[in-house]
C-alpha cells in the first residue's frame, strides 16, 4: 500500500540532499590546488552581473571557478 508523503518528509529529504550537495562542494574546493592558475583568470571580468565560461569537456572550466572562489 502507498504511503503519503507529508510535507515534513519532503522538507527533510530537501534539507539531507542540500547538505550533501554542500559538503560535495566544500570538499571540491578543499582539494582544488592553486599552485598553478589559468591565464584566463585575469582577463576574466568576475564583477559582471553573469559571466559565462564556455570550452570542450576536461579543459578546466570548473577548476577555473573554484580557483577564484579558493583565491
Amino acid at each position: 500500500m502507498f504511503t503519503p508523503v507529508t510535507k515534513i518528509d519532503l522538507k527533510m529529504v530537501i534539507l539531507v540532499y542540500n547538505y550533501g550537495l554542500i559538503e560535495k562542494f566544500r570538499r571540491k574546493l578543499a582539494d582544488t590546488k592553486t599552485d598553478f592558475v589559468r591565464s584566463a583568470m585575469g582577463t576574466i571580468h568576475w564583477e559582471a552581473r553573469m559571466v559565462g565560461i564556455k570550452g570542450a569537456r576536461g579543459i578546466g572550466k570548473t577548476t577555473l571557478l573554484l580557483q577564484h572562489i579558493k583565491c
